[in-house]
């Protein structure tokens, strides 16, 4: 079974080797960190200079930045997977699915991670 660290450490592997030209793959990238990092569009919207909204349609597909800018995003998502890593505890329970519910103690994490920066 996967665990939730074990997801991370392959969304890390995934960023890192990312086309930054692909639209698909940055909205993919970009909704399965929102999922699974549990960020906030406003917290995007802050790092980038953009509006809400604009990080709103990039998730949901409608447009994306252009291809200079998200590399710093790849980065950025990066960055906060490996401090939610730090976060997390020894043990994780298992995933039961890529969006499955996460438990209390992975968003905690996830949160600690989102007001430390």
């Amino acid at each position: 079974m996967t665990t939730y660290e074990d997801e991370l450490m392959e969304y890390i592997r995934s960023l890192r080797e990312a086309d930054v030209r692909d639209d698909a793959v940055f909205h993919s990238l970009l909704a399965r960190g929102f999922d699974i990092l549990h960020l906030m569009d406003k917290d995007v919207a802050r790092e980038f200079g953009v509006s809400r909204p604009s990080v709103t349609r990039w998730r949901n597909g409608v447009n994306a930045p252009h291809p200079a800018m998200r590399k710093p995003v790849y980065t950025f998502l990066d960055q906060r997977a490996h401090a939610v890593l730090r976060r997390l505890p020894r043990e994780t329970a298992p995933v039961k699915s890529r969006h499955s519910d996460s438990s209390p103690v992975i968003a905690m994490a996830a949160m600690s991670a989102r007001r430390s920066d």
